[in-house]
């Protein structure tokens, strides 16, 4: 008896929605972390990542 591989594309959405839900977990959990971050008094510096200004004498 043979597989039944003429069915096989019925299935084939997984390989699709498969990276799209640990992209959407991977999300959730990045702001849940950050919420609870933020509630405990420990958030996150203000301003955009990479953004801080060098000081006077230093760098250029």
């Amino acid at each position: 008896m043979t597989p039944p591989l003429a069915h096989i594309e019925h299935w084939t959405w997984v390989f699709y929605v498969l990276p799209v839900v640990i992209v959407i977990a991977g999300v959730v959990r990045s702001t849940m972390e950050d919420r609870r971050r933020r509630r405990s008094g420990g958030g996150r510096p203000k301003g955009k990542p990479g953004s801080a200004k060098l000081r006077k004498g230093k760098g250029r």
